[in-house]
């Protein structure tokens, strides 16, 4: 009997997809052969134009304040200009894992990132184009994740115990002069990720084509950074042989107050941030071996973080 996939931990910046998909595959003599390793390739695309602050509004645009003396008048005449600031970017990841082993896995991510930061001035009465107001760009690889969990089966109900270790290839070194209270300025550190560890748990229930999971996980995080609480629950239909659509609401929290200086970074991760989203997507089997996972993330409410749609694509092959 071939098995579907009995995990899917979609749990927000976490490397959603790097957990195990699990098949199995019946031979002639009734025996269970399993796959031992999954190789995956992943790609995470993010964009955005606006921003929350810290009281949950939705921000456009930002304005640069501009002052023009005129010395035969000895008058200061003050403009103010808008500009808005987009922000893209690409992660490919290389997930390589081993699932030999009954209930456990083990798996290595190598994820490398392209981040582009452009504020360009918005349109009004003295601009007639889109000048460029600033713009940076870098492609670097982020660090390795080892990630780790089991699984615990009764009739209806599996217990998923996980965890995950994430190591930074670089490090933050922020300019002495820079103002981190300044949401222009704060916009160009680049913030990298700093060690983290993370703890969790999902309780999956499976009734006939429904599938449902409840989550949570503790990320631990190095330096700076504000201790975070993930979680999730989701909603999944596969009435369709090798294939099921899901639904994820996910919520993550910072653990400690906020402070002005905490100003969201478009660079990177932020130091500070409370967000609310919604996945929706499918995954399919087109042998037992070969898989794809599809999902689009929307985050409708934050603070002080990116207003961010995100699109989750995942190939893997099983072995």
């Amino acid at each position: 009997m071939k098995i579907f996939p009995i995990l899917l931990l979609l749990l927000s910046g976490i490397n959603s997809y790097s957990k195990p998909v699990f098949v199995s595959k019946t031979t002639s003599d009734n025996t269970i052969n399993k796959k031992k390793f999954d190789i995956r390739l992943s790609t995470n695309i993010k964009n955005t134009s606006t921003r929350f602050d810290n009281n949950s509004n939705e921000i456009i645009a930002d304005t640069l304040i501009f002052e023009s003396h005129d010395t035969t008048t000895d008058t200061t005449t003050e403009y103010k200009l808008r500009y808005i600031t987009d922000f893209e970017q690409q992660k490919y990841n290389l997930h390589i894992g081993y699932i030999g082993l009954e209930n456990f896995y083990v798996y290595a991510t190598l994820p490398f990132v392209n981040t582009k930061v452009t504020e360009k001035f918005a349109y009004d009465t003295n601009m007639v184009r889109r000048m460029i107001r600033n713009k940076k760009s870098d492609t670097y690889f982020e660090g390795i994740n080892f990630d780790m969990g089991y699984t615990f089966h009764f009739e209806k109900i599996n217990i998923n115990l996980m965890s995950e270790l994430f190591v930074p290839f670089g490090n933050w070194n922020a300019p002495l002069n820079l103002d981190t209270s300044a949401l222009t300025d704060n916009k160009w550190i680049n913030l990298n990720r700093k060690f983290e560890l993370n703890l969790g748990t999902t309780f999956d229930i499976k009734l006939n084509n429904l599938y449902f999971q409840i989550g949570g996980l503790y990320n631990y995080r190095g330096g700076n950074f504000s201790d975070r609480i993930f979680a999730n629950f989701l909603v999944a239909l596969s009435n369709i042989k090798n294939t099921e659509i899901f639904a994820n609401l996910k919520y993550k929290t910072s653990l400690t107050d906020y402070k002005e200086e905490y100003a969201v970074s478009f660079w990177e991760y932020p130091i500070w941030s409370k967000t609310l989203a919604v996945e929706v997507g499918f995954k399919m089997f087109f042998t037992d071996a070969f898989y794809i996972n599809v999902g689009y993330d929307i985050c409708f409410w934050a603070k002080n973080s990116l207003a961010k749609r995100s699109v989750n694509i995942n190939a893997g092959y099983l072995f």
